[in-house]
């Protein structure tokens, strides 16, 4: 029984260091990637304001779609830690 309980401790810890390399694989520092994504869609704003072409415009729709992503996984952080 011993030996059982030992191979099963074993295997959580190989499970948790695997859920933890997967987990900073996928998602990463959430915080960070927010931060990141706001700058750049200040970046892409302030290029809007000097080029205003459809480019710009373009580049700054994908930069706050990858905010809203990111702010959503945030979110969800928040409501699976409450």
């Amino acid at each position: 029984m011993d030996m059982e309980c030992f191979i099963f401790f074993l295997k959580l810890k190989c499970l948790k260091q695997a859920l933890r390399t997967w987990n900073q694989d996928v998602f990463g520092n959430i915080f960070e990637k927010v931060s990141k994504a706001e700058e750049e869609v200040r970046l892409k704003e302030l290029q809007l304001e000097v080029t205003d072409s459809d480019k710009a415009r373009v580049q700054w729709s994908q930069a706050q779609a990858t905010l809203l992503k990111h702010l959503t996984d945030e979110e969800t952080f928040w409501k699976q830690k409450a």
